[in-house]
């Protein structure tokens, strides 16, 4: 079960690297209309380029990357699951669950803020009071929560997702708290219910501010997906064969009729919900019939996930400046390259902080020990 969990984090995140290469592939912008809702393309939009075999396989590349922000769907989901799992099998100590979480995220996440700070103070042109004041909401997570800091140091755009995965850490033990009252299908449907409410709060009475607010500003306006991440976790628990064949098949017209939705506006409040479900519906399947090489290989990048997160975007200039300096012209081989290159240097840095932090740890513990003895 933890390998097909791994496996959907390692397909999400190379769905997101794409997305944020998508400038390479100009028809992949189409597609990228679906990100927010208020961008609304017609579905002849959407189907006109994939007619014919071969440009289906052309435009491929170009569909990944237009559609490869609904890896954060993914994740989310994944995260409702992954921890309502853990708690079904340890229980919550709070004290314990908020360091473990702080442990995996914080030393990693802060590393980038601190690299980010150094480059912005050295070679942006922005005054230092704005840098210094995107860095210190990045630190404390908040800074989501200020349409002018949605994305904090813009050149890491990703970062908007851990203000948003902070929101749900605080709220996840009195989600806990909920499903032990109610059943678990009663608090999703109210969980869609409040998701739909929030973003057309949004759509119609936020004016600009929508466009990071259904994003993910506020968790409420993600919270089905990882409330579904909750309640898949509770069923597959109690039920782990009866979603096979519902799996199979609900899950590819289901995703459609999440795009469906979001071709028109008033839909759109739902149609990340949809889609997001559907999406990790059909790879939770899907990995069951995957080689076991395959398997092996999405299952490491799911574990090396957070690293490749945190650090891609800060490969992807001087990356691209250099596959340039090689002499490639191809789009679709730069695009080929950058996703390879800044994936690998993701996992490169995941390991290395990873090993300094477990040699940390090792550390403190042993003079610990020591100071006990003595």
């Amino acid at each position: 079960m933890e390998s097909r969990l791994d496996a959907i984090k390692g397909a999400a995140i190379v769905l997101i690297v794409a997305n944020h290469l998508r400038n390479l592939l100009p028809s992949s912008l189409v597609y990228a209309q679906l990100v927010l809702p208020q961008s609304t393309p017609s579905v002849s939009d959407l189907i006109e380029p994939i007619l014919g075999v071969k440009k289906l396989i052309f435009v491929m590349p170009a569909m990944i990357s237009g559609l490869g922000y609904q890896g954060a769907h993914l994740f989310l989901i994944a995260s409702g699951f992954g921890l309502t799992l853990s708690f079904l099998r340890k229980g919550i100590h709070l004290r314990r669950w908020y360091l473990r979480r702080a442990e995996r995220i914080l030393p990693m996440y802060w590393l980038s803020l601190v690299i980010l700070l150094v480059l912005f103070l050295h070679f942006s042109d922005e005054p230092r009071s704005r840098i210094l004041t995107a860095f210190i909401l990045q630190v404390l997570g908040v800074h989501i929560l200020v349409p002018a800091f949605f994305h904090g140091f813009r050149i890491n755009a990703p970062h908007w997702f851990i203000g948003l995965l902070f929101q749900f850490y605080l709220v996840f033990p009195l989600l806990v708290k909920l499903f032990k009252r109610w059943k678990p299908s009663q608090i999703f449907f109210l969980s869609v219910l409040v998701t739909v409410l929030c973003r057309l709060l949004g759509l119609y009475y936020l004016n600009q501010f929508h466009m990071r607010f259904s994003v993910g500003a506020v968790f409420a306006c993600r919270l089905a997906e990882f409330v579904f991440g909750m309640t898949f976790a509770y069923h597959i628990a109690a039920y782990p064969q009866s979603w096979i064949n519902v799996l199979r098949r609900l899950a590819v017209p289901l995703y459609l009729f999440g795009i469906l939705l979001h071709c028109s506006k008033p839909t759109s409040a739902l149609s990340d919900t949809v889609i997001g479900i559907s999406l990790f519906l059909f790879l939770w399947s899907f990995a069951s019939y995957l080689p076991s090489l395959m398997l092996r290989g999405a299952v490491f990048l799911g574990r090396h996930a957070l690293g490749i997160f945190v650090f891609h975007s800060l490969f992807i200039r001087p990356v691209y400046l250099l596959v340039s300096q090689i002499g490639v012209r191809d789009n679709h081989l730069m695009f080929l390259s950058l996703l390879l290159i800044c994936v690998a240097a993701g996992i490169i840095v995941d390991m290395l902080v990873a090993r300094v932090q477990g040699a940390v740890f090792e550390h403190f513990a042993r003079s610990a020990a020591a100071e006990q003895k003595s």
